[in-house]
Protein backbone atom coordinates (compact mmCIF):
# COMPACT_ATOMS: atom_id res chain seq x y z
CA UNK A 1 0.00 0.00 0.00
CA UNK A 2 2.97 2.41 0.71
CA UNK A 3 3.97 1.98 -2.98
CA UNK A 4 0.19 2.65 -3.74
CA UNK A 5 0.15 5.81 -1.90
CA UNK A 6 3.04 7.16 -3.77
CA UNK A 7 1.67 6.43 -6.93
CA UNK A 8 -1.08 8.17 -6.25
CA UNK A 9 0.58 11.44 -4.78
CA UNK A 10 2.45 11.47 -7.96
CA UNK A 11 -1.00 10.72 -10.41
CA UNK A 12 -2.49 13.63 -8.55
CA UNK A 13 0.25 15.91 -8.41
CA UNK A 14 1.12 15.37 -12.69
CA UNK A 15 -2.65 15.34 -13.25
CA UNK A 16 -2.42 11.61 -14.54
CA UNK A 17 -5.74 10.12 -15.10
CA UNK A 18 -7.21 6.71 -12.38
CA UNK A 19 -8.59 3.88 -12.92
CA UNK A 20 -9.31 1.14 -10.43
CA UNK A 21 -8.77 -2.66 -11.84
CA UNK A 22 -9.16 -5.89 -10.17
CA UNK A 23 -6.92 -8.98 -11.22
CA UNK A 24 -8.91 -12.30 -9.41
CA UNK A 25 -5.21 -13.92 -10.24
CA UNK A 26 -2.32 -11.92 -9.82
CA UNK A 27 0.33 -14.75 -11.81
CA UNK A 28 0.37 -14.25 -15.65
CA UNK A 29 0.35 -16.80 -17.62
CA UNK A 30 3.08 -17.98 -20.31
CA UNK A 31 4.26 -15.75 -23.48
CA UNK A 32 1.81 -16.21 -26.56
CA UNK A 33 2.75 -17.73 -29.65
CA UNK A 34 -0.09 -16.08 -31.63
CA UNK A 35 -1.25 -12.55 -32.11
CA UNK A 36 -4.50 -12.13 -29.69
CA UNK A 37 -6.55 -8.83 -29.66
CA UNK A 38 -9.33 -7.53 -27.06
CA UNK A 39 -11.43 -4.87 -27.04
CA UNK A 40 -10.67 -2.14 -24.39
CA UNK A 41 -12.37 -2.81 -21.07
CA UNK A 42 -15.73 -1.01 -20.49
CA UNK A 43 -13.84 0.75 -17.31
CA UNK A 44 -11.32 2.19 -20.26
CA UNK A 45 -12.67 6.01 -20.99
CA UNK A 46 -11.68 7.26 -24.58
CA UNK A 47 -13.44 9.25 -27.41
CA UNK A 48 -12.02 6.53 -29.88
CA UNK A 49 -14.18 3.39 -29.03
CA UNK A 50 -12.43 1.47 -32.41
CA UNK A 51 -9.32 1.13 -30.16
CA UNK A 52 -7.96 -2.71 -29.41
CA UNK A 53 -5.05 -4.00 -27.40
CA UNK A 54 -2.95 -6.58 -28.25
CA UNK A 55 -2.32 -9.15 -25.24
CA UNK A 56 1.38 -9.95 -24.95
CA UNK A 57 0.83 -12.53 -22.26
CA UNK A 58 -2.31 -14.01 -21.02
CA UNK A 59 -4.28 -13.43 -18.54
CA UNK A 60 -6.95 -14.67 -15.95
CA UNK A 61 -10.05 -12.48 -15.35
CA UNK A 62 -9.20 -8.97 -15.60
CA UNK A 63 -12.26 -6.39 -14.69
CA UNK A 64 -12.12 -3.05 -14.34
CA UNK A 65 -14.64 -0.59 -12.85
CA UNK A 66 -17.76 0.18 -15.01
CA UNK A 67 -17.44 3.39 -16.86
CA UNK A 68 -19.22 5.77 -14.73
CA UNK A 69 -16.33 5.85 -12.24
CA UNK A 70 -14.71 8.04 -15.18
CA UNK A 71 -18.17 9.57 -16.71
CA UNK A 72 -20.35 10.85 -13.99
CA UNK A 73 -19.86 13.31 -10.82
CA UNK A 74 -18.51 12.37 -7.80
CA UNK A 75 -21.56 12.42 -6.20
CA UNK A 76 -23.04 9.83 -8.27
CA UNK A 77 -19.74 7.78 -7.53
CA UNK A 78 -19.68 8.07 -4.20
CA UNK A 79 -22.82 6.57 -3.94
CA UNK A 80 -22.58 3.90 -6.15
CA UNK A 81 -19.48 3.39 -3.79
CA UNK A 82 -21.35 2.24 -1.27
CA UNK A 83 -23.46 -0.12 -3.62
CA UNK A 84 -20.31 -1.63 -4.64
CA UNK A 85 -20.04 -6.19 -4.07
CA UNK A 86 -19.31 -7.36 -0.85
CA UNK A 87 -16.02 -8.74 -2.13
CA UNK A 88 -14.80 -5.51 -3.05
CA UNK A 89 -13.83 -3.00 -0.22
CA UNK A 90 -10.99 -0.87 -1.96
CA UNK A 91 -12.44 2.44 -2.84
CA UNK A 92 -10.55 5.57 -5.05
CA UNK A 93 -12.21 8.46 -5.30
CA UNK A 94 -11.07 11.15 -7.15
CA UNK A 95 -12.48 14.84 -7.23
CA UNK A 96 -10.60 17.50 -9.72
CA UNK A 97 -6.93 17.49 -8.06
CA UNK A 98 -7.70 15.80 -4.97
CA UNK A 99 -8.26 11.83 -4.47
CA UNK A 100 -9.34 10.53 -1.02
CA UNK A 101 -8.05 6.76 -0.42
CA UNK A 102 -11.05 4.79 1.89
CA UNK A 103 -12.48 1.76 3.16
CA UNK A 104 -15.86 2.80 3.20
CA UNK A 105 -17.93 -0.21 2.53
CA UNK A 106 -15.59 -2.23 4.68
CA UNK A 107 -16.05 0.26 7.72
CA UNK A 108 -19.86 -0.12 7.27
CA UNK A 109 -19.49 -4.27 6.97
CA UNK A 110 -17.17 -4.15 10.28
CA UNK A 111 -19.89 -2.34 11.91
CA UNK A 112 -22.52 -4.46 10.40
CA UNK A 113 -20.94 -7.33 11.32
CA UNK A 114 -21.11 -6.14 15.23
CA UNK A 115 -24.36 -4.97 15.24
CA UNK A 116 -26.00 -7.90 17.28
CA UNK A 117 -23.61 -6.93 20.04
CA UNK A 118 -25.35 -4.87 22.85
CA UNK A 119 -22.08 -2.67 23.08
CA UNK A 120 -22.33 -0.95 19.58
CA UNK A 121 -25.81 0.37 20.72
CA UNK A 122 -24.06 2.39 23.49
CA UNK A 123 -23.06 6.06 22.19
CA UNK A 124 -19.86 6.01 19.65
CA UNK A 125 -16.61 6.44 20.81
CA UNK A 126 -14.38 9.91 20.51
CA UNK A 127 -11.32 7.29 20.24
CA UNK A 128 -10.66 4.20 19.78
CA UNK A 129 -8.49 3.33 22.80
CA UNK A 130 -8.37 5.01 26.51
CA UNK A 131 -5.49 7.68 26.72
CA UNK A 132 -2.67 6.35 27.91
CA UNK A 133 -4.43 2.70 29.00
CA UNK A 134 -1.49 -0.26 28.28
CA UNK A 135 -2.96 -3.31 26.88
CA UNK A 136 -1.87 -6.57 29.01
CA UNK A 137 -1.66 -9.79 28.56
CA UNK A 138 -3.18 -10.90 32.56
CA UNK A 139 -6.54 -10.82 33.56
CA UNK A 140 -7.21 -7.15 35.03
CA UNK A 141 -10.04 -8.62 37.29
CA UNK A 142 -11.71 -11.43 38.32
CA UNK A 143 -14.37 -11.35 35.34
CA UNK A 144 -11.81 -11.02 32.93
CA UNK A 145 -11.46 -14.54 31.44
CA UNK A 146 -10.21 -15.93 28.41
CA UNK A 147 -12.53 -15.79 25.43
CA UNK A 148 -14.46 -19.68 24.96
CA UNK A 149 -14.45 -18.77 21.49
CA UNK A 150 -11.78 -17.33 19.82
CA UNK A 151 -12.30 -17.55 16.31
CA UNK A 152 -14.87 -14.15 16.01
CA UNK A 153 -12.19 -12.34 18.01
CA UNK A 154 -9.78 -13.29 15.16
CA UNK A 155 -12.10 -12.72 12.54
CA UNK A 156 -12.97 -9.24 13.56
CA UNK A 157 -9.49 -8.38 14.43
CA UNK A 158 -8.35 -9.93 11.04
CA UNK A 159 -10.91 -6.76 9.44
CA UNK A 160 -9.49 -4.08 11.45
CA UNK A 161 -5.76 -5.14 10.50
CA UNK A 162 -6.78 -4.64 6.93
CA UNK A 163 -8.58 -1.37 7.69
CA UNK A 164 -5.25 0.16 8.72
CA UNK A 165 -4.54 0.30 5.35
CA UNK A 166 -6.37 3.70 4.94
CA UNK A 167 -7.09 4.29 8.88
CA UNK A 168 -3.98 5.00 11.03
CA UNK A 169 -5.88 6.18 13.73
CA UNK A 170 -6.53 2.97 14.85
CA UNK A 171 -2.79 1.27 14.22
CA UNK A 172 -1.92 1.24 17.52
CA UNK A 173 -4.62 0.13 19.39
CA UNK A 174 -5.03 -2.93 16.35
CA UNK A 175 -1.12 -3.40 16.85
CA UNK A 176 -1.62 -4.41 20.66
CA UNK A 177 -4.46 -6.50 20.24
CA UNK A 178 -2.64 -8.39 17.66
CA UNK A 179 -0.25 -9.31 19.66
CA UNK A 180 -2.88 -11.92 22.04
CA UNK A 181 -4.52 -13.11 18.76
CA UNK A 182 -4.27 -16.55 20.17
CA UNK A 183 -5.32 -16.44 23.42
CA UNK A 184 -7.82 -13.01 24.23
CA UNK A 185 -9.16 -12.10 27.42
CA UNK A 186 -12.80 -10.42 27.77
CA UNK A 187 -10.87 -7.41 28.12
CA UNK A 188 -9.67 -7.75 24.29
CA UNK A 189 -12.61 -8.28 22.94
CA UNK A 190 -13.80 -5.27 24.63
CA UNK A 191 -11.36 -3.22 23.53
CA UNK A 192 -11.82 -4.29 19.71
CA UNK A 193 -15.75 -3.20 20.33
CA UNK A 194 -14.09 0.19 21.49
CA UNK A 195 -12.24 0.61 17.67
CA UNK A 196 -16.22 -0.66 16.22
CA UNK A 197 -17.65 2.47 18.17
CA UNK A 198 -15.01 4.66 17.11
CA UNK A 199 -15.43 3.62 13.31
CA UNK A 200 -19.38 3.90 13.97
CA UNK A 201 -18.73 7.59 14.99
CA UNK A 202 -16.25 8.78 11.62
CA UNK A 203 -16.78 5.90 9.61
CA UNK A 204 -15.65 7.54 5.90
CA UNK A 205 -12.51 9.24 6.79
CA UNK A 206 -9.89 8.38 4.69
CA UNK A 207 -6.43 9.47 3.61
CA UNK A 208 -6.52 12.75 1.63
CA UNK A 209 -3.92 13.38 -1.30
CA UNK A 210 -4.34 16.96 -2.86
CA UNK A 211 -1.97 18.05 -5.27
CA UNK A 212 1.41 20.11 -3.82
CA UNK A 213 3.92 22.72 -5.17
CA UNK A 214 7.07 20.31 -3.75
CA UNK A 215 7.30 16.71 -3.69
CA UNK A 216 9.73 16.16 -0.65
CA UNK A 217 9.61 13.60 2.13
CA UNK A 218 9.23 14.63 5.77
CA UNK A 219 9.38 12.08 8.53
CA UNK A 220 8.06 11.98 12.28
CA UNK A 221 9.32 9.20 14.80
CA UNK A 222 8.74 8.65 18.39
CA UNK A 223 9.26 6.11 20.76
CA UNK A 224 7.09 4.89 24.12
CA UNK A 225 10.11 3.19 26.08
CA UNK A 226 9.49 0.05 28.39
CA UNK A 227 5.75 0.04 26.80
CA UNK A 228 5.16 -3.57 26.72
CA UNK A 229 4.09 -4.63 30.23
CA UNK A 230 5.08 -8.52 29.97
CA UNK A 231 8.92 -7.81 27.85
CA UNK A 232 9.61 -4.54 29.11
CA UNK A 233 10.39 -3.67 25.24
CA UNK A 234 9.09 -0.33 23.52
CA UNK A 235 7.37 0.89 21.08
CA UNK A 236 8.23 2.36 17.97
CA UNK A 237 6.09 4.45 15.68
CA UNK A 238 6.55 6.67 12.56
CA UNK A 239 4.88 8.81 9.68
CA UNK A 240 6.16 9.66 6.66
CA UNK A 241 4.77 12.33 4.36
CA UNK A 242 5.29 12.87 0.45
CA UNK A 243 4.94 16.42 0.42
CA UNK A 244 1.59 16.63 1.93
CA UNK A 245 -0.10 13.23 1.88
CA UNK A 246 0.48 10.68 4.17
CA UNK A 247 2.51 7.46 2.73
CA UNK A 248 3.91 5.45 5.42
CA UNK A 249 3.11 4.82 8.84
CA UNK A 250 3.40 1.83 11.74
CA UNK A 251 3.42 1.12 14.85
CA UNK A 252 5.51 -2.12 16.14
CA UNK A 253 7.58 -3.41 18.88
CA UNK A 254 10.75 -3.39 19.27
CA UNK A 255 12.85 -6.54 18.85
CA UNK A 256 15.12 -5.74 21.66
CA UNK A 257 15.14 -4.36 25.29
CA UNK A 258 16.17 -0.60 25.48
CA UNK A 259 17.79 0.48 28.02
CA UNK A 260 17.12 4.20 28.16
CA UNK A 261 14.30 6.61 26.76
CA UNK A 262 17.32 7.74 24.60
CA UNK A 263 17.88 4.48 23.22
CA UNK A 264 14.44 3.77 22.51
CA UNK A 265 14.01 6.46 20.51
CA UNK A 266 17.09 5.99 18.62
CA UNK A 267 15.91 3.05 17.88
CA UNK A 268 12.91 4.58 16.20
CA UNK A 269 14.80 7.26 14.61
CA UNK A 270 16.81 4.40 12.80
CA UNK A 271 13.58 2.54 11.86
CA UNK A 272 12.20 5.12 10.17
CA UNK A 273 15.60 6.09 8.73
CA UNK A 274 15.05 2.55 6.90
CA UNK A 275 11.79 3.27 5.56
CA UNK A 276 12.92 6.68 4.32
CA UNK A 277 15.92 4.79 2.05
CA UNK A 278 13.07 2.79 1.06
CA UNK A 279 11.19 5.43 -0.45
CA UNK A 280 13.91 6.97 -2.32
CA UNK A 281 14.83 3.76 -3.69
CA UNK A 282 11.06 3.49 -4.88
CA UNK A 283 10.87 6.95 -6.48
CA UNK A 284 14.02 6.66 -7.89
CA UNK A 285 12.23 3.99 -9.74
CA UNK A 286 9.83 6.00 -10.78
CA UNK A 287 12.34 8.49 -12.26
CA UNK A 288 12.16 11.25 -9.25
CA UNK A 289 14.95 12.64 -7.47
CA UNK A 290 14.66 13.68 -4.07
CA UNK A 291 17.02 16.64 -3.97
CA UNK A 292 17.00 17.65 -0.26
CA UNK A 293 18.06 16.15 2.54
CA UNK A 294 15.03 14.26 4.40
CA UNK A 295 13.46 16.00 7.60
CA UNK A 296 13.05 14.04 10.28
CA UNK A 297 11.11 14.92 13.42
CA UNK A 298 11.82 13.28 16.71
CA UNK A 299 10.89 15.13 20.47
CA UNK A 300 13.80 13.45 22.25
CA UNK A 301 16.95 15.56 22.69
CA UNK A 302 18.87 13.42 24.04
CA UNK A 303 18.69 10.72 20.56
CA UNK A 304 19.36 14.04 18.24
CA UNK A 305 22.61 14.99 20.28
CA UNK A 306 23.58 11.14 20.23
CA UNK A 307 22.67 11.31 16.34
CA UNK A 308 25.36 14.32 15.93
CA UNK A 309 27.89 13.51 18.76
CA UNK A 310 30.24 10.49 18.27
CA UNK A 311 31.95 11.48 21.77
CA UNK A 312 28.99 9.14 24.18
CA UNK A 313 30.46 5.79 23.55
CA UNK A 314 29.25 4.49 26.91
CA UNK A 315 25.44 5.34 26.03
CA UNK A 316 25.31 4.32 22.71
CA UNK A 317 27.69 0.89 23.00
CA UNK A 318 24.38 -1.54 23.46
CA UNK A 319 23.30 0.28 19.69
CA UNK A 320 26.42 0.67 17.94
CA UNK A 321 24.99 -0.69 14.23
CA UNK A 322 21.76 1.64 14.53
CA UNK A 323 23.57 4.10 15.23
CA UNK A 324 26.53 4.53 12.79
CA UNK A 325 23.85 3.89 9.75
CA UNK A 326 22.30 6.49 11.46
CA UNK A 327 25.29 8.86 11.51
CA UNK A 328 26.00 7.86 7.99
CA UNK A 329 22.71 8.85 6.64
CA UNK A 330 23.27 11.85 8.33
CA UNK A 331 26.89 12.85 7.08
CA UNK A 332 25.90 11.95 3.48
CA UNK A 333 23.09 14.70 3.61
CA UNK A 334 20.03 12.30 3.00
CA UNK A 335 18.55 13.35 6.51
CA UNK A 336 18.53 15.70 8.72
CA UNK A 337 16.55 15.04 12.40
CA UNK A 338 14.99 18.08 13.83
CA UNK A 339 13.85 18.94 17.45
CA UNK A 340 9.82 19.22 17.68
CA UNK A 341 7.51 19.47 21.05
CA UNK A 342 5.86 16.15 21.91
CA UNK A 343 2.10 18.17 21.50
CA UNK A 344 2.81 18.39 18.10
CA UNK A 345 5.04 15.19 16.52
CA UNK A 346 2.84 13.53 14.30
CA UNK A 347 3.73 9.79 15.31
CA UNK A 348 2.37 10.07 18.65
CA UNK A 349 -0.68 8.52 17.95
CA UNK A 350 1.44 5.50 16.97
CA UNK A 351 3.09 4.75 20.22
CA UNK A 352 -0.06 5.14 22.91
CA UNK A 353 -3.50 6.65 23.46
CA UNK A 354 -4.61 9.89 23.16
CA UNK A 355 -7.48 12.08 24.36
CA UNK A 356 -10.12 13.12 22.07
CA UNK A 357 -8.40 16.50 21.71
CA UNK A 358 -5.40 15.57 20.72
CA UNK A 359 -6.10 13.05 18.40
CA UNK A 360 -8.21 15.08 16.72
CA UNK A 361 -5.38 17.54 16.27
CA UNK A 362 -2.79 15.22 15.14
CA UNK A 363 -5.48 13.63 12.62
CA UNK A 364 -5.95 17.38 11.17
CA UNK A 365 -2.06 16.83 10.97
CA UNK A 366 -2.10 13.50 8.77
CA UNK A 367 -4.13 14.89 5.96
CA UNK A 368 -7.25 12.96 6.99
CA UNK A 369 -10.50 13.84 5.96
CA UNK A 370 -14.38 12.59 5.19
CA UNK A 371 -14.52 12.52 1.58
CA UNK A 372 -18.50 13.56 2.01
CA UNK A 373 -17.87 16.48 3.90
CA UNK A 374 -16.05 18.57 0.46
CA UNK A 375 -17.68 16.65 -2.11
CA UNK A 376 -21.73 17.23 -1.26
Amino acid sequence: MVTIRCLISMSVNQGWPLFQLDVNNAFLYGNLTEDVYITLPLGYFSMDYNKVCKLVKSLYRLKQAPRQWNEKPCSVILENGFQQSKSDYSLFIKAKNNVYIALLVYVDDIVITGNNLDELACKPASTPIESKLVIIDKPINKKDMPLKNITEYQKLLGKLIYLTHTRPDISYVVHSLSQFMHSPLTSHLKLDLRVLKYLKNAPRKGIHISKINSLVLIGYVDSDWAKCKATRRSVTGFSVFFGKPLVSWKSKKQTIVSRSLAEAEYRALATVTCEIMWLLNLLRDFKLEIEKHVLIFCDNKAALQIAVNPVFHDRTKHFEIDLHFVRGKIIEGIIKPLKIESTNNLADMFTKGLSADQLTFLLEGLNMSDPFKNLN
